[in-house]
């Protein structure tokens, strides 16, 4: 055999990766910020017949002087205390709380995705901003998640909604972190905050320079009248997160308005990195203190391939079944040209400028004529009133819910009763009205 040949028996093996530390059955492979008190570290965590799930380590950062240990270790302990009261989709959650050196490691949820205080830097420095849309469904999120908080226990209080605590998945779902149990803090501080968060999203929205000392509704006059009061209540202490939650559910269509988000999401930077990695430091407890606030860093992950496959198994069964009608005939076309034909375009974008009532409450009228237009060049939608209050769909805009007649420019419209409706094809007599069944 030719001594250059390899043996083909033979094979190259890569070092055995060393975790750059080991929590019981949690390798560290990277960290993703400390605080002043905290160690919040990337994990993998391990399991028998091959199991593996990422998740964060949030601990007492190595080498404190030992009563700076003992309330940092404490502080973990409320938060874990908290965190196993709650159950939300919206709220990081706890899986474990083990120990390490004689001090609590919370286990928490991986959420792979970006802080919104990422995303917003981000976008700012290309030019852009998240939209109304956007705005109104990060709040009804972060919202929902303080409504089951506080519901859940009044003494459970976040005390520090801000952009760095609320995560935003790479497929548009958002998670509120860092919950503590804040004794003396009222649960309408958290409300005050969250209104906060999402008025300097509007601010910027419309590109106007965020300043304490301007309403907003003196700088976005433009806006649902609803949100504005709603906003302008929970900065005075006068609304609950789920008040401030119904409110801005009320305006959007969540699962549109969330897969605008994706594409936003899609358009900032993945720093790409592949598991294991290279050690980043010799040790983790070699991460100096930094003063910056508590919070799970930004998390950028490698993503797996399953998207890609899902995506190219869509494509394989969609021309299946475009084939299948083809091949059926034009019966069989009629049949379920309906489900075939391509859904109505559907935006609820600030920067598209949508008329107002695209942004209405349940409660709005609808039928009112609009001062500027002749009425005989309008006609109203009618549907029957349902217990399931579907929203009414005109054109790819919410514009109602059932049983409210609305009014429209007469002429062709795509009308859909709830999000997953069929669209239909109608055409609204001037002066008159049509009426609409699911």
């Amino acid at each position: 055999m030719d001594p250059n040949e390899r043996d083909s028996r033979s094979t190259i093996r890569p070092p055995p990766h060393v975790p750059l530390l080991l929590i019981g059955q949690h390798e560290v492979v990277r960290a993703l910020a400390a605080t002043t008190t905290c160690a919040i570290d990337h994990a993998v965590t391990r399991g028998p017949f091959g199991f593996a799930r990422d998740v964060v380590l949030k601990r007492v950062l190595p080498g404190l002087p030992r009563d700076v240990a003992a309330s940092s270790a404490e502080r973990l302990l409320h938060e874990a205390a908290a965190l196993a009261r709650l159950s939300h989709p919206a709220i990081v959650r706890l899986y474990e709380v083990v120990e390490h050196e004689g001090s609590p490691v919370l286990v928490l949820e991986h959420v792979d995705g970006l802080t919104l205080a990422r995303l917003v830097d981000d976008l700012h420095a290309r030019g852009a901003a998240l939209d109304d849309a956007c705005a109104f469904y990060i709040g009804h999120r972060v919202a929902s998640a303080l409504a089951s908080a506080h519901e859940a226990s009044p003494s459970v209080s976040h005390g520090d909604v801000a952009p760095g605590n609320v995560l935003i998945s790479w497929d548009g779902h958002v998670k509120l972190v860092d919950f503590d149990l804040v004794h003396g803090s009222s649960p309408t501080g958290d409300v005050v905050a969250t209104c906060r968060l999402v008025q300097d999203l509007l601010f910027r929205a419309g590109n106007v320079t965020s300043d304490p000392s301007v309403a907003l509704a003196t700088a976005r006059p433009d806006l649902h009248p609803t949100v504005l009061v709603a906003i302008a209540r929970g900065l005075r202490h006068e609304l609950t997160a789920a008040q401030l939650e119904a409110t801005l559910r009320a305006v959007i269509d969540v699962e549109t308005v969330r897969e605008r988000l994706v594409s936003r999401l899609q358009e900032a930077p993945r720093a790409r990195w592949s598991y294991p990695p290279a050690p980043v430091a010799p040790i983790i407890s070699s991460l100096a203190p930094v003063a910056v606030q508590p919070r799970l860093s930004d998390i950028s992950t490698v993503k797996t391939r399953r998207k890609g496959s899902r995506a190219a198994l869509t494509t394989s069964v969609a021309a299946l079944v475009l084939a299948a009608v083809a091949v059926g005939g034009a019966v069989l076309g009629r049949k379920y040209a309906h489900v075939l034909a391509p859904p109505p375009p559907t935006t609820t974008l600030a920067s598209e400028a949508p008329p107002a009532e695209a942004l209405s409450l349940p409660s709005a009228t609808h039928d009112a004529a609009p001062t500027d237009e002749s009425t005989d060049q309008e006609g109203r939608i009618v549907t029957a009133p349902s217990e399931s209050d579907h929203r009414i769909f005109v054109d790819g805009r919410a514009l109602g819910h059932e049983g409210q007649p609305i009014t429209v420019r007469c002429g062709k419209h795509v009308v859909k009763i709830g999000t997953a409706g069929t669209p239909r094809n109608v055409d609204v007599p001037c002066g008159g009205e049509i009426r609409v069944t699911r």
